[in-house]
């Protein structure tokens, strides 16, 4: 072992030459700044259009609100004849006072009702039962807890 001798690698005399070991990239686009700016401009145009188109959808909901409130009456009164249609073809077609109050159905709900009144019959009080209302072309008499006088 003595007789080997290993002879080490070692740098030139002078040392090595210097290297540049910085990233050589070339200057082109936008800087950080400038791209940071440019992305948070973007985002304030995006939010000024949806509040502005909120604002838009709220004024259009708020018309269409009061549009179906101003047709409300109309709507209720369609209602209101498409009911009584369905009754009266419901119960034949007779007349409301001929009708008999102790049925059931619906001309038992039509005579139950405080504001069931076909317009020929006279609503009157009995002055021995003031709480009791009576129909007389219906011949039937309902108990009423609120009689108009």
């Amino acid at each position: 072992m003595a007789g080997s001798k290993v002879k080490q690698d070692m740098p030139p005399p002078g040392g090595y030459a210097p290297f540049d070991y910085k990233r050589n990239l070339p200057k082109r686009g936008l800087s950080g700044y400038s791209m940071f700016g440019i992305g948070i401009g973007i985002m304030v145009f995006g939010y000024w259009r949806l509040f502005k188109w909120n604002r838009e959808r709220r004024r259009l909901q708020i018309e269409e609100l009061e549009a179906r409130i101003a047709l409300m009456p109309l709507l209720q009164a369609e209602h209101d004849r498409r009911l009584a249609r369905a009754s009266f073809t419901q119960t034949a077609g007779s007349p409301l006072c001929q009708r008999s109050c102790s049925t059931s159905g619906p001309a038992k709900s039509f005579c139950t009702s405080v504001s069931a009144s076909c317009g020929t019959c006279e609503h009157h009080r009995d002055h021995q039962h003031p709480e009791l209302l009576h129909l007389d072309l219906c011949g039937c008499s309902l108990q009423l807890v609120n009689v108009p006088n």
